[in-house]
């Protein structure tokens, strides 16, 4: 039989897809070539059901995505070959929404702007956590990931109170408050009562989630924005600063981040040159410092960023003047005011100046939980492309080439500088610019990444090979991936362990998801 006829009484034929999906889904930024045998589009978890009890009858595997934006890590495709794409992009509904007691339960399909927009339709009391991806990008899809954004509620996982999922047997999971009619209590109580299976969905192949609930945070009185420029031999001495910054303050508002003289280059638009990119080359230090004239930077660069109260933005700028100041080639501090005059001066200052502070309205925007494409400019910069439309970014279907490296580290000066020698270790071998950020944004540990841009025509080995001696050479010096590319999925988990065991019980046929963060099936 073929698709159209498994599932032609589950849905109508224009929401089955036997061929011709090549283009929107098998687009990849990773470099990863699967093979895809069909895309089914439901709209109901009576719909999913169908699907999952028919694909456990005719021997199919099924990959959910909700918007198939996870570019640099798996993008839409499905870690194996011969896997159902099951989108869930037209699940798009906000189901409930306690302005009171500041959560929101949304679909999977819900996007970033889709989100951003309803709160302000909604009384305009609560942001979200926005990220850098683009806006049509999944909520959903990267809590379950273990994304992070800027604030108020900076760790998503951690900010999910609660989910719904199919199961691979095509059972039903709900948390057991829900179960037993308390669904406020199950929507604001963290932990359930008993254990916690919501945490089993996330990063896993243990279902496909239908719906979730997260904690909002309200608008703040009071806004936050650092941006210091540092050289090469002072960045020791403001990482350690930074650190204390955080021991001071360890705030679920306040987030810390280290960028290198490449990553800004790139995240700023600045073009990438042209004769370089013909002939496979690296950029110098002499040609870096020239192209960072144009925006004005140096080797590294941090940005702080905290939402809150007037006092409490008051007493981190204090501090920040105090600790990092004395220690940094220059710093730019802004709070409210000094922001509202910086956007009404703009049409005055210099072209350098007039680029600086284009950037600071994309993270100001951002922190006011207002979702937006620019950033995504990031990802063409090997490519040579103009990016003038924003809007109609879209990195796999524009054949950029971009795998995220992001490792989980002690928030340290110590391991700051290890991390920062690996990536100008390794990233050159491959003739990949060694460009990274490390956050911070809570307690002791931060996330690096180490952004592999490269040529897809002619570097995709080099690129793969630049990653896995990454992740060999990272673990070694005790970091390791808090996600990972999904090509590199098959090399870390070869013990099925407890997570088969439990995968066995809930998806013994292997239905959903096969190899994703778990051994593979082949």
């Amino acid at each position: 039989m073929n698709i159209n006829d498994i599932f032609g009484a589950v849905l109508p034929s224009e929401r089955i897809l036997s061929d011709n999906f090549e283009d929107d889904y098998g687009r990849s930024t990773t470099g990863n070539d699967v093979k895809i045998n069909a895309v089914l589009k439901p709209t109901s978890v009576e719909e999913i059901q169908k699907i999952v009890h028919l694909a456990n009858e005719h021997g199919l595997k099924l990959y959910p995505i909700s918007a198939g934006k996870n570019w640099g890590y798996s993008d839409a495709l499905p870690v194996e070959d011969h896997n159902i794409i099951l989108d869930l992009g037209l699940m798009n509904k906000v189901l409930d929404y306690n302005a009171e007691l500041s959560y929101i339960t949304i679909q999977p399909g819900v996007t970033q702007k889709i989100l951003a927009d309803f709160l302000e339709e909604h009384g305009d009391q609560h942001i979200i956590s926005v990220t850098g991806s683009s806006m049509h990008a999944s909520i959903v899809g990267n809590y379950l990931e273990r994304g992070f954004g800027l604030s108020p509620v900076m760790d998503h996982a951690a900010a999910v109170t609660s989910l719904k999922a199919v199961l691979g047997n095509g059972g039903l999971y709900e948390p057991f408050l829900s179960k037993i009619g308390q669904p406020v209590l199950d929507k604001i109580y963290h932990y359930d009562l008993g254990p916690k299976f919501n945490d089993i969905f996330f990063q896993s192949g243990m279902g496909i989630v239908t719906e979730m609930t997260i904690k909002l945070g309200k608008k703040a009185e009071s806004t936050l924005l650092v941006e210091g420029i540092v050289k090469e031999n002072q960045i020791d001495r403001v990482y350690a600063g930074l650190v204390e910054m955080r021991e001071k303050w360890n705030l679920p508002t306040l987030t810390l981040k280290v960028l290198n003289c490449p990553y800004v280059l790139a995240a700023s638009g600045v073009k990438y040159p042209a004769s370089y990119n013909a002939e496979d080359k690296i950029l110098s230090r002499e040609q870096l410092l020239e192209l960072s004239k144009q925006m004005g930077v140096s080797d590294y660069t941090y940005v702080i960023t905290c939402n809150g109260p007037k006092s409490l933005t008051k007493a981190v700028a204090r501090d920040v003047k105090k600790i990092l100041i004395p220690v940094s080639q220059g710093v730019n501090l802004m709070r409210d005011a000094k922001y509202r005059l910086a956007v009404r001066a703009q049409f005055l200052l210099p072209a350098t100046l007039k680029k600086k502070v284009e950037i600071l309205k994309s993270v100001w925007a951002y922190m006011q939980g207002k979702p937006a494409n620019k950033t995504l400019k990031f990802a063409y910069w090997r490519t040579g492309k103009e990016c003038e439309d924003v809007s109609k970014l879209h990195p796999a279907k524009d054949d950029c080439g971009i795998i995220w490296f992001a490792p989980i580290m002690p928030f340290t000066a110590k391991a700051f500088k290890e991390f920062s020698e690996l990536a100008h270790r390794v990233c050159p071998k491959y003739r990949i610019n060694p460009m990274l950020n490390v956050t911070n944004y809570m307690d002791n540990y931060a996330i690096g990444l180490i952004a592999i841009t490269y040529d897809k025509k002619k570097q995709l080995k080099q690129a793969h090979d630049c990653y896995i001696e990454l992740l060999e050479e990272g673990a070694k010096l005790g970091f390791y991936p808090y996600r990972l590319a999904s090509f590199a999925m098959a090399d870390v988990y070869k013990d099925g362990g407890v997570l088969a065991q439990v995968k066995a019980a809930v998806d013994p046929k292997a239905v959903i998801s096969p190899g994703r963060y778990e051994q593979h099936s082949s």
